[in-house]
C-alpha cells in the first residue's frame, strides 16, 4: 500500500474596503490547512479543487475563500474582513479581521495624545 504526504491549502479571503468613507476595514483571514502525512493511494482517479481567493470589498465587507479539497481531505477558505462597525469576524479556515469604525483625528490631536502618553508613562 503507497502513502503520500498531502497537504490542502484553502483559498484565502478578502479584506474589506473603505470606499468613500473613512471607516474601519478588517483584512481577509488565511485559507486553513489540513495535512495527512500518510494519505492512502491507489491507482484511480482523484478529485482536486483548488479554492479561490475571495473578493476584496469595495465600501463593504470582503468575501471568503474557497476550499480546496484533495480526494477525501478539505480545507476551509479563509473568513472576510469584516467593514464599519462589524467588530466579530467572519469564520473560515482563519476567520477574518474585524472592524471598528473611529472618528478620524487630527495629527495635532495625535501628537498631543502622544506626547501625553509619555509624560504620564512609569516607563
Amino acid at each position: 500500500m503507497a502513502t503520500a504526504k498531502v497537504l490542502v491549502i484553502g483559498g484565502g479571503g478578502g479584506g474589506a474596503g473603505l470606499g468613500g468613507n473613512a471607516t474601519g476595514a478588517g483584512g481577509g483571514g488565511a485559507g486553513g490547512y489540513q495535512y495527512d502525512a500518510s494519505y492512502v493511494i491507489t491507482a484511480g482517479t482523484y478529485s482536486v479543487t483548488v479554492g479561490s481567493g475571495g473578493n476584496g470589498g469595495n465600501n463593504n465587507q470582503g468575501n471568503p475563500g474557497g476550499s480546496s479539497t484533495f480526494g477525501t481531505i478539505t480545507a476551509d477558505g479563509g473568513g472576510a474582513g469584516q467593514y464599519g462597525n462589524n467588530t466579530t469576524n467572519i469564520n473560515g479556515g482563519s476567520g477574518g479581521g474585524g472592524s471598528n469604525s473611529r472618528t478620524t483625528i487630527s495629527y495635532r490631536d495625535w501628537e498631543t495624545d502622544r506626547k501625553s502618553t509619555r509624560l504620564n508613562s512609569s516607563h
